[in-house]
């Protein structure tokens, strides 16, 4: 299950939702929840409704929020969280990225970020010391350990992903390295 949140980001959701559409990888199951966006995003994200299995569009109170209504409609084995400014690398990253997968909770892939798209490599559950180590736009998780740790916490504005990995370590989840470019993630983000 691949899952967008998006808020009034007409800008950039449309290369967001084509990039989902255009996986490799079959079958995907994809859900977009909006927060009520007040722009142009609903009309863009009508003109794929059809190939969209679960969209919802409704006031939140944040993005754990948001991320955590996605995954109750979630049915996969796995989840991404593909926020609505951010894009599959290829379109084949996703189908490279679960050949990973083994007996994992958790996969750890590449991101490029920002203007100049460096390349985040993941270093493992030793991301505490380094902020950006995981980001969840690189992690393919396990349904069943997002769904034991109750997902998201809505206390957080930001850096839920953060505490949700802080939770999955301590719980002794598995965690492996895969050495492909997942995403690119966009410096536009509320963080």
């Amino acid at each position: 299950s691949i899952i967008t949140v998006s808020l009034n980001a007409e800008r950039h959701i449309e290369q967001t939702i084509q990039s989902v559409l255009g996986q490799t990888w079959r079958p995907v199951e994809y859900i977009v929840v909006d927060g009520g966006s007040s722009d142009g995003t609903l009309s863009i994200i009508n003109r794929y409704i059809d190939r969209i299995d679960h969209s919802l569009s409704e006031k939140d109170e944040g993005i754990a929020d948001a991320m955590n209504k996605g995954l109750s409609l979630a049915t996969g084995d796995y989840v991404l969280f593909l926020q609505a400014d951010d894009y599959f690398k290829r379109p084949d990253s996703l189908e490279q990225a679960l050949s990973y997968v083994g007996d994992s909770d958790l996969i750890a892939c590449d991101v490029e970020f920002g203007r100049s798209f460096s390349l985040h490599r993941p270093r493992g559950f030793t991301f505490w010391l380094n902020f950006k180590g995981l980001p969840h736009q690189g992690i393919i998780c396990r349904r069943d350990l997002l769904n034991a740790l109750s997902g998201f916490d809505r206390q957080f504005r930001i850096c839920m992903d953060y505490d949700f990995l802080l939770r999955a370590y301590r719980r002794g989840a598995r965690l492996v390295k895969a050495p492909v470019t997942l995403t690119v993630m966009r410096d536009t983000g509320i963080s």
